[in-house]
């Protein structure tokens, strides 16, 4: 759903992207994915303060494709590089919830694998219908999953006690995550079948 003011904060941005001019865009990618790596070490190690780094520095990630396309350096390896390595960044994040014991082992690969087939439908559903741009539908795209992250993360610092129905707070943000990514897989099946019985 925030996918849809995506592009209307980079116009917003354009002059602070001037700075990134002569960087190459496959090396902001890489720094872009770097957070997810710092929080996956921090959160699990109890080093808050730059597990939340590493939530915040996560708006890094926007900056790869900004650039590329402002400067006209859009490149294939590097849509593909810059989705690979989201999805490796979107397991870090979900999986560290997991390894600091805060949420459970099949609840956290529900998390995943469902987020995954998000991206993985738009991928290759873009692929079919010859553009992923009707497939930026769903109640849970990245940028909601994130900020359910960021949310699970203040409630398991902040709230680690609270529990309603067994379930701590943490993982009632997971369940709403991997419900709400279910129903965006649903969703976008739904935009592919649309599209098929009209060709």
């Amino acid at each position: 759903m925030l996918t849809h003011y995506k592009a209307q904060l980079e116009k917003k941005l354009a002059n602070s992207l001037e700075l990134f001019r002569d960087v190459p865009p496959n090396i902001l990618t890489f720094v872009g994915a770097s957070p997810a790596v710092l929080f996956f070490w921090a959160f699990p190690a109890h080093q808050f303060i730059w597990a939340t780094v590493g939530l915040i520095a996560v708006c890094l990630d926007a900056l790869d494709g900004a650039v590329a396309r402002k400067f006209h350096k859009v490149t294939l390896l590097g849509g593909v590089l810059d989705s690979t390595l989201d999805r490796a960044a979107d397991f870090l994040y979900l999986w560290a919830f997991v390894e600091a014991g805060v949420v459970s082992r099949y609840l956290g690969i529900a998390a995943v694998i469902l987020s995954f087939l998000t991206s993985y439908i738009r991928s290759r559903g873009g692929l079919a219908l010859g553009s992923d741009k009707p497939l930026a539908v769903g109640v849970i795209e990245r940028s909601e999953r994130l900020i359910l992250v960021a949310i699970a993360f203040i409630c398991a610092v902040c709230f680690p006690l609270v529990k309603v129905w067994s379930l701590s707070l943490a993982s009632w943000c997971f369940v709403i995550l991997t419900i709400g990514a279910a129903v965006t897989v649903f969703q976008r099946l739904q935009v592919v079948g649309r599209y098929k019985q009209t060709t």
